[in-house]
């Protein structure tokens, strides 16, 4: 690949919370550029994004910050294994799910409250039961633009293949809504670690990992009807072939043009998973296109979600590949200027093996460049 970017920091004592905050350097004999990223185990990937953004707006805390643990989950009817991170409300209350625990071990969505003392209120807004309402939530939680919660179970519902639901705030409490409960069959089933992504339309798309023609999954998206009840559409039904299989990591994401991106773990022209783009088509139908296919160039298993910049260059992990099989960071961009609807090239970012200086100090130490870099090439 030439010059490389590697990632800082990726064996520490702070690597067991999943937050260490790492600087990325360019390879080769010597540092020519410094660009900053946090990359952090999936779980935290929505943390992550709130320490970047703190960052930025106040640097000069960064010396004196410190981890703190805001809530420790008992596996009572708290919950219990939160898979995925949380969201952000605009007040700067937390939400977020657990796969465990609650009133009948299946799940619940929480809230945290932050007070103006600083500490948290830890509350459950809804638990599941694992019958038709669903249960067991990997993923975390999308609010739409009237303060709605929308996410996916991996179980529950009408055939026991998951559900995506709304809650919806009522004074205090919030109710539950199925607004879609995956058959076993054609229409996908068991999303695993996607939640859905809503547009300004409140349009929601997500994948299920299985189901579908082939049994190899779908992406899909659910239509809001004036009725209060949704439409459900697949976008693309994924055959296992050039297109991929599998697409059970990460939730879709938007560019600009309203086309949707995503990963598969499996299919793809090297058997190692996909990078595709949905892009809408006249009369309401998408097309699909292999942006990078992972198996024959020594990485594949494309995991988490994906994130675009402002050039358009798109980030995010495979799992297996790299030095030693342990798994990359990578970036994908366009082979020329402009849109990307030609050819990509993937360049590495990290893998295990490279170890660079690390990681608190070099990154205070750098702080100056690196914020400019990060304001600069945008995230």
């Amino acid at each position: 690949m030439g010059n490389e970017h590697a990632f800082l920091c990726p064996l520490t004592k702070f690597n067991q919370f999943g937050l260490c905050s790492q600087l990325l350097w360019k390879g080769g004999n010597g540092m020519k550029s410094n660009k900053f990223w946090a990359s952090v185990s999936k779980p935290m990937a929505a943390v992550t994004l709130t320490l970047i953004t703190i960052l930025l707006l106040a640097p000069g805390a960064w010396a004196a910050s410190k981890y703190k643990v805001i809530y420790k989950f008992t596996g009572g009817t708290d919950g219990g294994s939160p898979m995925w991170g949380v969201t952000l409300d605009k007040a700067g209350n937390l939400y977020g799910t657990t796969d465990q625990g609650g009133a009948y071990g299946t799940g619940t969505v929480f809230k945290l409250t932050k007070r103006a003392d600083g500490s948290w209120t830890y509350s459950v807004l809804y638990t599941f039961t694992g019958s038709n309402d669903g249960g067991t939530p990997y993923a975390g939680v999308t609010f739409d633009a009237s303060g709605n919660l929308y996410g996916v179970t991996q179980w529950g519902g009408d055939d026991s293949s998951g559900v995506v639901f709304q809650l919806v705030p009522n004074s205090g409490t919030w109710t539950e809504n199925v607004i879609y409960s995956f058959p076993a069959g054609s229409h996908g089933s068991i999303s695993d670690q996607v939640g859905v992504t809503i547009d300004s339309a409140g349009v929601l798309y997500g994948t299920a990992e299985n189901g579908g023609t082939y049994g190899l999954g779908v992406a899909y998206k659910l239509t809001p009807n004036s009725d209060g009840s949704w439409t459900y559409g697949v976008l693309h039904d994924f055959a296992g072939g050039s297109d991929g299989s599998y697409p059970e990591e990460g939730n879709l994401v938007f560019d600009k043009s309203g086309n949707l991106y995503g990963t598969t773990i499996q299919g793809g022209a090297g058997s190692g998973g996909v990078i595709f783009e949905l892009v809408p088509q006249p009369g309401g139908s998408w097309k699909e296109k292999v942006l990078f296919s992972f198996g024959s160039n020594g990485q594949d298993t494309p995991m988490g979600p994906l994130i675009f910049d402002r050039t358009g260059h798109i980030f995010g992990t495979a799992v297996n590949g790299g030095e030693g099989g342990y798994g990359t960071v990578f970036e994908l961009m366009a082979r020329s200027r402009g849109p990307m609807d030609g050819t990509h090239a993937l360049q590495l970012l990290w893998q295990p093996g490279w170890s660079p200086p690390c990681c608190w100090g070099d990154l205070q130490q750098n702080w100056k460049s690196l914020r400019h870099n990060l304001l600069r090439r945008g995230s």
